[in-house]
């Protein structure tokens, strides 16, 4: 009789535990309810868990796992099933969370103290706007009071034209007599060998006519020039007025475009400061 020998298979080999790397990502922060946050976690970059909660609690914030609802409660879906696995998952998931709220509460402070910088210079904004208002206003009443100089100054220039006439007519008056008198003076010499004592007495009043209307002449064309060299420093005067007045225009037109360059500044900056 022959024994059948029994055979036994080998028994398995141990395999080491692997390390786990457990990644986790917070999907969104929430500040009302009991729910905190969101999270998904990868473990050893070959299972994701979706549905991961941090709660909030009286005795501070945990972790949830994802859950179905049976007859007798909630039952997780999937979870550690160590209690070193399941201290170190929560609180990887709490730093992430921590780090995720710390990281959004400084972008907070940055935006807060960007806001503050876009409100002063919102203000500063303000104010060169009030500058340049302040500014265009004095340009204007220089400009007007400049206007009232320049309609004066032609209300007088054309007194003094009106002037001019009336004295070129007298010129002319004065020159028409002494050409007629320049005849009667030479009818005088014709006369000279018929009548001498009347021609010489014609003759010495004629002269006597000329000189004077020379002497009137020359007088009337004196009193012509200097009253010519009047009008012309009037029309300097006039002149450096209106130059002035055009330097004064220039001027206000640069500031117009000041504020208006100025306007825009203020509604971008107010624009950023809403985007914020």
């Amino acid at each position: 009789m022959t024994m059948k020998q029994a055979t036994t298979s080998p028994p398995a080999p141990q395999q080491e535990a692997l390390p786990m790397r457990v990644d986790v990502k917070i999907h969104a922060l929430r500040t009302n309810g009991t729910v905190l946050a969101d999270a998904s976690v990868n473990l050893n970059g070959c299972f994701a868990i979706r549905g991961v909660k941090v709660m909030d609690s009286t005795n501070g914030p945990f972790v949830s796992m994802p859950s179905y609802k049976g007859r007798d409660g909630y039952k997780d879906i999937c979870f550690p099933c160590t209690k070193e696995f399941r201290q170190r998952f929560q609180d990887t998931v709490l730093n992430a969370y921590r780090q995720e709220l710390a990281q959004l509460q400084e972008r907070l402070d940055q935006a807060e103290e960007k806001n503050a910088q876009l409100e002063a210079a919102l203000s500063g904004a303000e104010s060169e706007k009030s500058g340049a208002a302040a500014e265009e206003a004095k340009v204007r009443a220089s400009l007007e009071a400049s206007t009232r100089s320049l309609s004066k100054l032609r209300g007088e220039l054309s007194q003094t034209e009106s002037k001019l006439m009336v004295a070129k007519k007298e010129l002319e008056r004065l020159q028409t007599q002494v050409g007629t008198l320049e005849p009667m003076a030479e009818s005088y010499a014709q006369l000279k060998d018929r009548v001498a004592t009347v021609e010489l007495d014609a003759h010495r009043r004629a002269q006597d006519t000329v000189s004077q209307a020379q002497e009137e002449a020359e007088r009337i064309r004196a009193d012509t020039q200097q009253w010519l060299d009047g009008v012309l420093e009037q029309y300097g005067q006039l002149r450096r007025g209106m130059d002035t007045l055009l330097e004064q225009a220039q001027a206000l037109g640069r500031a117009a475009e000041q504020v208006g360059t100025l306007d825009k500044a203020a509604q971008g900056l107010r624009e950023q400061g809403g985007l914020r």
